[in-house]
């Protein structure tokens, strides 16, 4: 049994995974909002993060759910108090984003 095509599929599947992933990181990073930002926001947590980590970091962070995303890794968050984006990425959100921007692709 050959097991070489098998092995350059699981291959290029990977190597694609990656270059997605390359190309996509400094997209969302470049959208990532300041620290100061208040409103209505979508947070990005890791994808390992269990959901009673993120109510917590939501709580940490002095915010509201508004709704879920479309992965359970993020939400959308409100606040008025100055600040929420930067506390969010201080209680473990990866990247902080307008909802209404790019990060509409994550909200479901």
């Amino acid at each position: 049994m050959d097991f070489a095509l098998p092995l350059r599929r699981a291959g290029s599947a990977a190597a694609i995974a990656a270059l997605l992933s390359a190309s996509l990181f400094p997209v969302l990073a470049a959208q990532n909002l300041p620290a100061e930002r208040a409103g209505t926001v979508a947070a990005v947590f890791p994808p390992s993060a269990a959901p009673e980590r993120i109510l917590r970091a939501v709580a940490l962070a002095d915010g509201a759910i508004v709704r879920e995303g479309r992965w359970r890794n993020v939400i959308v968050v409100r606040s008025e108090a100055p600040g929420l984006a930067g506390r969010l990425r201080q209680a473990g959100a990866w990247l902080v984003l307008d909802p209404g921007g790019l990060a509409g692709c994550f909200a479901a």
